[in-house]
């Protein structure tokens, strides 16, 4: 499969400057007191424009060459994991939302080598490895994103996250509607990512029980997961999103009547090109951050056959901002429109975003334009900024004071 490239493939474009080839650095200068001779110098700290030092102000730098994603994880890696529940000096809080089925404490017993267990939403926890790749601000950008648009329109009853890895989104999501959906799917490649988002699933939404057959074993059961209690479980597919663009594979993913069903689709592609980077040796890392298994495009295709054609239908997505345009060509390509897209900073001192979060909508897949709006993560004093902790707080958080 070709993998369409920003840059012609050639090259890489510097991380450390976003391919601009400057930097802010900060640099610490003596100043004089104007206002009596008698004071002593101060120091002070100012940001100063500079060449990119990883780049030499190129701006890009020669494509590296892909890594081994094969290789052993070191021993020291394969042991029993630990449990992180939500930091102890946040004030005492009653965690909103549904219960979970198992605390995290309890949960911790079902751990195996190199995993761990987070805190995720409320009382729901969420199973991740030690040395891999683990739910980021991004993820939960995607979810808050989402989550938000539904105090404007009537609430989603089909959820499917495309790419879901291990769980984050889907579970955000499913958390926070869990009175609304009656279904919530998603579809993942890797299957130790699978196996590690069933779990999560198991221990927020109990239903092992119910999908456990004579042998113990409840993954084959997972495709055909039922409701306990009138509550929807979320089930976790196997599969690579490649075959939707395929009209003979794609109900491999989907049977035929949910194809074009769901009124909201969430992903997170990965962010690079292959040439554009080193892809990491830890498992299960490349394929998350690089596109091993198509990119945005491919995303975009897998929503198209997913998204129902209704106007209320949403799919909302992630990206690096390097993507921008791409992003969008993509989503006009497959018959879609975008209706907002939000930038987010890492810091409000940041000029450039460091991603952002499309929502879109079917259109009439003409290039149009749409509202744009920043969200800084943190703000100069390193503290979250109102808007984001408003973001933490909506997908179950506790609240920072």
């Amino acid at each position: 499969m070709e993998t369409p490239y920003s840059n012609g493939g050639k090259a890489m474009l510097c991380w450390k400057c976003n391919g601009t080839g400057r930097k802010k650095q900060r640099k610490k200068i003596t100043v004089s007191d104007t206002k009596t001779a008698a004071a002593s110098p101060k120091l002070v700290s100012v940001l100063i424009d500079v060449a990119c030092p990883l780049c030499a102000a190129a701006g890009e730098t020669p494509a590296a060459p892909l890594n081994d994603t094969t290789k052993a994880l070191p021993q020291r890696l394969l042991k029993k994991g630990f449990v992180r529940p939500f930091n102890p000096k946040f004030p005492p809080w009653n965690p909103p939302g549904p219960k979970a089925a198992v605390s995290i404490t309890d949960a911790a017993d079902q751990l195996q080598e190199g995993e761990m267990i987070t805190a995720l939403c409320g009382s729901w926890s969420i199973f991740q490895l030690i040395q891999g790749h683990r739910y980021t601000t991004d993820d939960l950008a995607t979810a808050a994103i989402a989550i938000k648009l539904y105090e404007t329109i009537p609430k989603p009853t089909r959820h499917i996250d495309i790419g879901c890895g291990l769980g984050s989104v889907l579970l955000f999501v499913k958390w926070f509607l869990h009175e609304t959906l009656e279904k919530s799917v998603g579809i993942e490649a890797q299957e130790r990512h699978c196996d590690l988002a069933r779990k999560s699933i198991a221990v927020n939404m109990d239903h092992s029980d119910e999908n456990r057959d004579k042998n113990g074993d409840n993954n084959d059961a997972n495709k055909n997961l039922i409701k306990k209690k009138n509550v929807v479980i979320s089930e976790v597919r196997q599969g690579d999103l490649r075959q939707f663009a395929d009209p003979t594979t794609i109900c491999q993913n989907l049977s035929v009547d949910e194809i074009e069903s769901f009124d909201l689709v969430t992903g997170t592609p990965p962010y690079f090109p292959l040439p554009n980077g080193v892809v990491p040796t830890v498992q299960g890392r490349g394929m998350c951050s690089f596109e091993l298994r198509g990119g945005v495009e491919t995303y975009c295709i897998a929503a198209s056959k997913c998204l129902a054609r209704t106007v209320n239908a949403r799919f909302v997505f992630v990206q690096t901002a390097i993507e921008i345009e791409r992003s969008q060509n993509a989503v006009w390509k497959n018959g879609m429109k975008v209706l907002e897209r939000v930038d987010f900073l890492g810091s409000e001192i940041k000029k450039a975003p460091l991603f952002v979060v499309f929502v879109c909508g079917w259109g009439n897949g003409h290039k149009e334009e749409y509202p744009v709006r920043t969200i800084a993560v943190r703000m100069k004093n390193g503290e979250y900024s109102s808007e984001y902790h408003e973001f933490l707080v909506l997908v179950g958080k506790p609240p920072v004071q």
